[in-house]
């Protein structure tokens, strides 16, 4: 009992002398600097969001290109065999577009025109095409037949329109001239569904000059029945010096073969790409040219007759054009060769050496202007 006596003793005499008072006013000054100064990091981490660059917001700017892309984690199409080669076809849905500017000129239904594309591990090319043709064009149905991409096209993510205007058909093996037969099949199994349908790869952009726009060309020639398909010239676009892959195609590349070469032929602008009335529609006799129903033709946008299985010379581009990025950057020409194409004629060095340096250029920036 003694010891412990002697130990509460002991402690009240340590006890007795701390000063106290510099203790206390130093921690009320701790606590005061703790509450005014010091940041609330807790609270931060929790209520506060990263800080959007202001030039992210809204922009108009189409997503660069993505030479990384990756498939989607999840498909959220319905599948089902469909065709007669076995072929399986994918449909998406998306919900989310940016809303486009209202016109005072006629607007295309989905039932109007549809676009077939046959096409082969080019991804990140569909961005700028499918955002172009959606929001410009006023297309709003487009089938891509994909011809063996590994992964398949249908697995990736493409921004900006909705997705529920893609119907993917994907085919594992590729055949003997491969887009004949995705042409034959897309006017089969899809042409009952539209008016006209537009057969284009994913390098052509169409472009309507005048004071039309597209469904306004097309409606002029819906009631005529010798019009069986409309022929819509090309204008070549050359890689512009560039060797690297741009973000935008349209913006990029803004020199163009002329129409005629230094010794006054024609150039490969006089070739067409059809948009096919679906009612007359025939079998494709080649990717530009489709046989049509007895008494109907294709003809130009003048209505003029185009007899040539190919070509329409001279080419004039005043109400509806056909900008076809060919050879695009050094870097993606080298990519086009490897990659092949659907009619058995992969493209060679020929090609580059042709549309670069034996064609005359002329500046072509009519395609700039899109935004996005």
């Amino acid at each position: 009992m003694s010891a412990m006596t002697a130990t509460v003793t002991s402690a009240l005499a340590v006890w007795r002398s701390v000063q106290w008072r510099p203790v206390l006013v130093l921690t009320l000054f701790l606590l005061t600097f703790h509450l005014f100064f010091l940041p609330n990091t807790a609270v931060t981490n929790v209520t506060s969001k990263p800080q959007v660059p202001a030039d992210q917001i809204q922009s108009n700017i189409i997503p660069p290109p993505n030479n990384d892309l990756t498939p989607a984690d999840t498909l959220d199409g319905v599948y089902s065999a469909h065709g007669a080669h076995g072929v399986q076809a994918i449909e998406h849905s998306s919900a989310t577009a940016p809303v486009a500017a209202t016109s005072t000129h006629k607007a295309l239904e989905e039932s109007d025109l549809a676009v077939c594309i046959a096409v082969k591990d080019q991804a990140d090319d569909l961005i700028e095409f499918f955002v172009h043709h959606y929001h410009h064009m006023g297309i709003k149905r487009f089938y891509i037949m994909d011809d063996g991409s590994k992964p398949p096209l249908s697995d990736y993510e493409y921004p900006g329109f909705p997705r529920e205007v893609l119907t993917f058909k994907f085919w594992p093996d590729r055949v003997q001239y491969m887009q004949l037969n995705v042409y034959r099949d897309c006017i089969e199994n899809y042409g009952s569904n539209h008016t006209w349908m537009a057969f284009l790869d994913a390098d052509e952009f169409l472009e309507t000059p005048g004071e039309e726009n597209l469904a306004e060309v097309l409606e002029s020639f819906e009631d005529e029945e010798t019009v069986g398909a409309l022929g819509v010239n090309w204008k070549i676009h050359s890689s512009a010096g560039l060797l690297k892959r741009p973000e935008s195609a349209r913006k990029a590349f803004t020199s163009c073969l002329q129409d005629k070469w230094a010794n006054g032929d024609w150039s490969d602008n006089e070739h067409i790409k059809s948009i096919v009335k679906m009612s007359k529609a025939g079998l494709p006799i080649n990717p530009h040219k489709f046989s049509t129903q007895e008494g109907s033709n294709t003809v130009g946008e003048n209505g003029d007759v185009i007899d040539h299985y190919a070509f329409r010379t001279p080419p004039t581009r005043d109400r509806i054009a056909l900008h076809h990025y060919c050879v695009r950057s050094r870097e993606e020409f080298e990519a086009k060769m490897l990659r092949g194409n659907g009619m058995t004629d992969p493209k060679t060095e020929s090609l580059w050496t042709k549309f670069e340096y034996s064609i005359p250029h002329e500046e072509c920036t009519e395609m700039m202007v899109y935004e996005p």
